[in-house]
């Protein structure tokens, strides 16, 4: 990613266009927008605040690596968490 932000709002800006398009593409057909709108539009947030972040996560301060370690934690029992229970709704059809 380099050493700076520019990686990160260049992303930004690329979301934020692919969400426009689909949300006028869903207006223009009169019906509601694409979900892959929504993952999109938090994907360009995400982008915007990673942007604004860098130079905190860019330090290697004791501090923050311990901010990342609970990161990382809290993310892999979330992300574990979210499978299980899609896969749940998938098998039994909930979903």
């Amino acid at each position: 990613m380099g050493n700076s932000r520019v990686p990160f709002i260049v992303f930004g800006v690329l979301f934020s266009v692919m969400t426009g398009f689909v949300v006028f593409v869903g207006i223009m057909a009169k019906s509601t927008p694409a979900p892959m709108a929504y993952m999109t539009l938090a994907m360009a947030v995400m982008s915007f605040c990673l942007a604004y972040l860098y130079p905190q996560f860019k330090q290697k301060a004791e501090r923050m690596k311990l901010i990342r370690e609970k990161g990382m934690f809290a993310s892999y029992f979330a992300m574990i968490f979210y499978l299980v229970v899609f896969n749940i709704g998938l098998q039994f059809e909930f979903l």
